[in-house]
């Protein structure tokens, strides 16, 4: 019997082990939500014991499973963000947004979203965000933390449309 093998971009956009062991960490294995007194679910022990790891730019919308996209929410706060109202999400998105980049400066969803490359180098933003993500490295092929063959992670937007704009002149 053959062993299914999942598609590299499945793979690159679930969490590995690693970094769930390190959003677990990082979060104090508490939800995110009741840490901060928003809406806070009728058991209490919700926030401690029904623990999920919930993307911020979701896997549907191209959001990797890396620790930077990640953080820990109760089974109530994770129904809300995916299924709650419209109003409700976009404060639980802006909070989650504003905690990313007090954590990672220079953090935006575009550096947790893949993006299709069409250049022959590929480069990624280094996971030390030590120096605000402008470090950039090397892919080393069959690496579970890079991209998927076809895919890079653009610096800036600048240089996403710059690429874009070189492509449209030349026709390719």
């Amino acid at each position: 019997m053959k062993k299914r093998v999942k598609k590299k971009l499945t793979r690159q956009l679930e969490f590995t082990a690693k970094d769930r062991k390190a959003i677990h960490k990082r979060d104090n294995e508490t939800c995110v939500f009741c840490a901060a007194g928003y809406e806070p679910p009728e058991d209490p022990a919700y926030c401690r014991t029904a623990l999920q790891i919930m993307h911020i730019v979701p896997r549907s919308q191209l959001g990797m499973g890396v620790e930077q996209n990640g953080v820990l929410g109760c089974v109530w706060h994770h129904q809300m963000l995916d299924n709650g109202n419209l109003d409700n999400r976009k404060e639980m998105i802006r909070m989650l947004e504003k905690r990313m980049r007090r954590m990672y400066p220079g953090w935006t969803r575009e550096k947790v979203t893949y993006r299709k490359d069409s250049v022959n180098e590929k480069k990624h933003l280094s996971a030390d965000w030590g120096d605000a993500g402008k470090e950039i490295e090397k892919v080393q092929p069959g690496s579970r933390t890079v991209p998927p063959e076809g895919f890079v992670f653009w610096e800036t937007k600048e240089e996403a449309q710059d690429v874009t704009s070189k492509k449209i002149e030349t026709g390719r």
